[in-house]
Order: structure tokens, then sequence, then C-alpha cells
């Protein structure tokens, strides 16, 4: 048995047996969904398992969303006041790490270049803060 390189077609054969057969895949499903319609091209993202969730940078805006269903927690949302840009590449968040414990959130701001260079000129840093009651999410 002999599989294509995209796995859509399939040889078999026997020794000494005069012909072969060619199965073809009747249907394909990549088991892909889209469960959100926002453009995410040169976004970042993290996740935090502490809170059971992940988050996602989008130019200048840090959303947290659901790991189990993909929803969005609405309140957690961090913007992120980025300089003006005075030429042709915008200033975008380039970059974020979480510290070990996950209390700590280091955002990079500043620019990508082209080869893959970037450009960083802000640094910022969060401290997670707990829910003040303890029914309260974190």
């Amino acid at each position: 048995m002999m599989f294509g390189s995209k796995v859509r077609y399939c040889v078999t054969y026997k020794t000494n047996q005069s012909s072969f057969d060619v199965y073809r895949r009747k249907y394909e499903h990549d088991f892909r969904a889209n469960v959100m319609a926002h453009n995410l091209d040169g976004s970042r993202g993290l996740q935090i398992e502490s809170m059971n969730a992940f988050v996602v940078s989008m130019v200048d805006i840090i959303k947290f969303y659901e790991v189990d269903n993909f929803t969005e927690i609405k309140e957690c949302l961090i913007k992120i006041p980025l300089f003006p840009s005075v030429t042709r590449e915008p200033n975008e968040i380039i970059s974020m790490v979480i510290s070990s414990n996950e209390e700590m959130l280091a955002v990079i701001s500043g620019k990508n270049l082209i080869m893959n260079e970037q450009f960083p000129n802000q640094l910022f840093v969060f401290k997670r803060s707990r829910a003040i009651n303890p029914g309260d999410q974190d």
C-alpha cells in the first residue's frame, strides 16, 4: 500500500499480480472551523493556564479568550497606548511574554520592518490582580 504525498491517493498492489488498484479519498475534512471573523495576521498569542484562557494581540489591543469555548472574556481587555507613527510602518504589539508564575505580562510595542527586522520602542509590564470577592473569577 502506497500513499501519495498529500494522502489523497492510495495505490494497492500484490506481488506476482499484473495490475494494481488506485483509491481516491472521497471526502476531506481538516477539522478547522472559523470561530472568529477578525483578521489575526501578525498577531501574537499566549496561554494563561491558571486562568484557563489565552490572550491575543490585535495591533494595540490585547483580548482574553476562554480555552474551552473560544469566547471572548469581555471584562479583560488591555488597551496599549502606542506612539504615533511618522514613517510608513505602523507601531504595533511585536512581542508578549508571561512570567513563569503567570502574575506578570510584558508587552513590547514597536515596528515590524522588512526582512523580519523589528524596531522596539516601548515596554509595558502588567501585574495580574486577583478578584476581591471569593466568588469572582480572576
